[in-house]
């Protein structure tokens, strides 16, 4: 009953913590960092190229898709159900073991997902590159969620790179063989 206790409380804190203009700076501060690295190294292993999708339709959908999921859903279940919040009082080795638990269970939930719900994108699942990518983004989330104590920014953090890499980065060439078009799956 405990830990339903703790998670409800951590739930509930999260989402009726909302970031403040400095909260907001910070987690852009962190989206930037990360988008330095993630361009670097995405583009050095060709994982990333740049494919413009045109769809004024289809740019909505995926935006609004990508905040949902995985932004939301993912954010919930890696940082605020699984991390301390900033408002418990835990030692550092307990923040820092369960943050580095977290982004490990972000990276392999990635090909686990690709062997069981979207086979057709497990290439893409499995990518060294995608992984570490992947990795990446849970460490920035993480310093987000920890920075702020709100949801809103991982989530934000989240769904914006999933965003850019499907319709800036090549992400659906990556995941669906080909640019699709605005009639197509998102």
């Amino acid at each position: 009953m405990e830990m339903i206790n703790t998670i409800h409380r951590r739930i509930l804190t999260a989402f009726f913590t909302l970031p403040d203009g400095e909260g907001w700076l910070f987690a852009a501060g962190v989206l930037g960092s990360y988008t330095v690295l993630a361009l670097a190294i995405g583009f050095y292993w060709d994982f990333l190229q740049v494919d413009v999708q045109k769809s004024g339709r289809k740019i909505l959908r995926v935006m609004g898709s990508a905040l949902v999921i995985p932004g939301l859903t993912e954010e919930l279940t890696f940082r605020v159900i699984l991390l301390p919040h900033p408002t418990e009082t835990v030692s550092d080795v307990t923040l820092w073991s369960w943050g580095i638990v977290g982004v490990l269970l972000f990276v392999l939930y990635h090909p686990l997902e690709g062997f069981t719900f979207a086979k057709a994108q497990q290439k893409t699942m499995v990518n060294p590159v995608f992984l570490g990518l992947a990795g990446l983004l849970g460490c920035a989330c993480t310093i987000a969620y920890w920075g702020t104590g709100s949801i809103w920014c991982p989530v934000a953090i989240h769904g914006v790179v999933v965003a850019v890499w499907r319709l800036f980065l090549g992400g659906d060439r990556e995941l669906f063989g080909e640019t699709l078009t605005a009639d197509s799956q998102v």
